[in-house]
């Protein structure tokens, strides 16, 4: 398993530019993206 930065961009709304980014990790096991949802089992 591994973790990999993925780059958000966050634009000002008034005028469309670019003004900062927001790094989120996405969890890759196997070639896949994990979420919180497969890593629970159901009820």
């Amino acid at each position: 398993m591994i973790f990999a930065p993925a780059f958000q961009p966050i634009k000002d709304v008034g005028t469309g530019s670019f003004v900062a980014a927001e790094v989120l990790a996405r969890w890759y096991d196997e070639g896949r993206v994990l979420t919180p949802s497969s890593l629970s089992s159901p009820p």
